[in-house]
């Protein structure tokens, strides 16, 4: 079957039950958990379904415009659902986008990360991936400056100590010459 949310939130969840189901679709205005930490269409939808048993998949497609990616300088092939576990915004396991038509999706089913038995009122989230390699970890530039100025300023002192005894060395040598 299909729900269609387009008026109300730019959404379209496809499922395959094997008995009757209800799906709930929110739409948040702003985020209401923690910071995602990596670029997104600063989108919030929640799911819920009020029973997990014989539901097998279902597809969430939420819409977006080629006006929002160029205003929030994001990269459209990128971009991918996240999911809020309780704790920490986690990238689904099987989402993607569909540029031609505008569209992130995620597949859920019992063997997805989240699976169907995560949504009980789950909040999703389109962003971009995260880097390769993990996970996005804010940095101070000011402590990073500091560290780098410190090692510079002990360099340099370092050396015009060495200096200044190897110059007092060299002349007491002349001197006895």
């Amino acid at each position: 079957g299909i729900l269609d949310a387009l008026d109300e939130a730019d959404v379209t969840v496809y499922f395959d039950t094997d008995r009757p189901v209800e799906i709930y679709v929110a739409n948040y205005t702003g985020n209401p958990a923690k910071d995602l930490g990596v670029p997104g269409l600063d989108r919030y939808i929640d799911l819920f379904i009020n029973q997990t048993d014989g539901v097998n998949q279902l597809e969430i497609g939420l819409y977006y415009t080629d006006e929002q990616i160029a205003d929030l300088g994001l990269v459209e092939e990128d971009l991918v659902f996240y999911w809020w576990n309780g704790a920490d915004w986690i990238p689904c396991s099987n989402t993607g986008v569909n540029i031609n038509e505008n569209y992130v999706w995620v597949i859920i089913t019992q063997a997805t990360t989240p699976s169907i038995q995560d949504l009980t009122g789950t909040i999703f989230a389109p962003a971009e991936k995260p880097p390769v390699g993990g996970e996005v970890i804010p940095v101070n530039p000011i402590e990073t400056l500091t560290s780098w100025i410190t090692t510079i300023l002990l360099l340099l002192t370092t050396t015009i100590i060495i200096l200044t005894k190897t110059k007092k060395h060299q002349l007491i040598l002349h001197l006895k010459f």
